[in-house]
């Protein structure tokens, strides 16, 4: 019954922010107490703020395209699911902005991404 049917992980194709940027345009450092007490020991909490905070405020990227192909050049399982980057673009919701959605589970505290 499933057969031509593609299944895909949603864990594969979630987009990576790279960990790499310039220290002088961005201090995270500067946020590390602030995200420490916010979160407590939620490590998924503090790593998906990190991660907006870079994306949005280290200079590395100038859209959610920028993301996309860099994304899509090391990820097989997007270059399986699309059939280049601009077939992934054309899917965004808000294309041409420095935009992302952060996606958590229910009950796992987006509240306190959004504030971090």
């Amino acid at each position: 019954m499933t057969e031509g049917v593609k299944i895909y992980k949603t864990q594969d194709l979630v987009l990576q922010v790279k960990q790499n940027y310039n220290p002088a345009k961005l201090n995270l450092k500067k946020w590390v107490d602030f995200i420490d007490v916010l979160c407590g020991d939620r490590e998924y909490q503090k790593e998906a703020i990190r991660d907006a905070i870079i994306f949005f405020a280290s200079g590395e990227y100038s859209s959610i395209e920028s993301l996309v192909e860099e994304n899509f050049r090391k990820n097989d399982e997007l270059q399986k699911r699309y059939k280049n980057a601009r077939d992934y673009q054309k899917n965004l919701p808000l294309p041409r902005k420095l935009s992302a959605v952060i996606d958590l589970a229910t009950g796992t505290g987006k509240s306190y991404v959004i504030y971090g």
